[in-house]
């Protein structure tokens, strides 16, 4: 009899020691009510390491086999998160056959975004639900997880924009650089005609405007003797460096004088001088007079290419 009594807690023993061997190989939670009408959770993430600019999804299931009517889901708390953040959520249920025993699950399933690099956590998520047959309130705590945030993954478009903006830069480049060099070669070219203008003689570049503001066969007589008149004292001033615009004839002559001129080219510049003011302020204008002072202004101009700009007297 005693050693029958021996056997048998020995048998009981094994058989704790195998029911404890089950519950660590289990990692989810399960309910403290009898093992026939256990309440399990399974807690899981999808990833181990989740990109920056992706999402995880963490999945909760709850689930029971038996009576299906017998438990009563009365509250899941959201997961409190560290270095993550809920941006979806969803639920659902499952009636079937395991092991041909009917068998009720329920998914709860969060989606969640990562803050920052580095570790995240998800702690345990409380699970309270009710037991109608013994008619109590039971709660499940589910595990705590972890996973590592890491570097953001380039997306195909964003290659795709860096590619075309990386080419972009690069053609904005080519034509900044084009444009440059073509205003380089402008402003080069106009300061090589700038130059070349400073070479040539005062008088070309005044017998060509002579040329061109003065029209010995335009209508207007009156217009073109103040012009040809405007012409010669600018010339004047710029040759002989005084202000012949706002100077009278006679004026001019003695500042003419006063730089020993010869005598002709003073007498020539003070007859297209008097003759455009006759023909100013008293209307009588006529052709002939026109063509001559056109013709001594040309004179004038051309006889000036032996004077120094603002001599005193004439190269012999």
């Amino acid at each position: 009899m005693t050693m029958f009594i021996k056997r048998t807690l020995l048998a009981l023993s094994l058989v704790g020691l195998a029911g404890n061997a089950l519950a660590q190989i289990d990692t989810t939670a399960t309910s403290d009510s009898d093992a026939l009408a256990e309440v399990k959770a399974d807690v899981r993430l999808d990833l181990r390491e989740v990109p920056l600019n992706r999402t995880v999804k963490l999945t909760i299931d709850i689930s029971w086999e038996g009576d299906l009517d017998r438990f009563e889901i009365e509250k899941i708390e959201a997961p409190i998160l560290k270095n993550l953040e809920v941006v979806g959520n969803s639920s659902a249920n499952r009636v079937g056959q395991q092991d041909g025993k009917a068998r009720a699950v329920k998914y709860y399933e969060f989606v969640l975004q990562p803050q920052d690099l580095g570790m995240a956590y998800v702690d345990g998520s409380v699970i309270k639900y009710r037991d109608t047959v013994a008619g109590k309130s039971q709660r499940l705590v589910t595990n705590r997880l972890q996973l590592k945030v890491i570097d953001p993954i380039l997306e195909r478009d964003t290659k795709k924009i860096l590619i075309f903006g990386a080419l972009g830069l690069l053609c904005l480049g080519v034509v900044t650089l084009s444009i440059v060099l073509a205003k380089k070669r402008r402003e080069k070219e106009a300061a090589r005609l700038r130059a070349q203008e400073d070479s040539r003689p005062l008088e070309e570049t005044y017998l060509a405007d002579l040329k061109t503001e003065v029209d010995l066969n335009g209508a207007d007589l009156g217009e073109s003797f103040s012009r040809l008149s405007r012409l010669l004292r600018r010339y004047l001033s710029e040759k002989y460096a005084f202000a012949a615009m706002g100077l009278t004839t006679k004026e001019i002559a003695r500042e003419l004088e006063g730089l020993a001129l010869d005598k002709h080219a003073i007498e020539a510049t003070t007859e297209v001088l008097d003759v455009c003011d006759v023909a100013k302020f008293s209307g009588q204008m006529e052709k002939s007079k026109l063509d001559r002072v056109y013709t001594l202004l040309e004179e004038v101009l051309a006889n000036g290419k032996h004077v120094k700009h603002n001599s005193d007297k004439v190269e012999n």
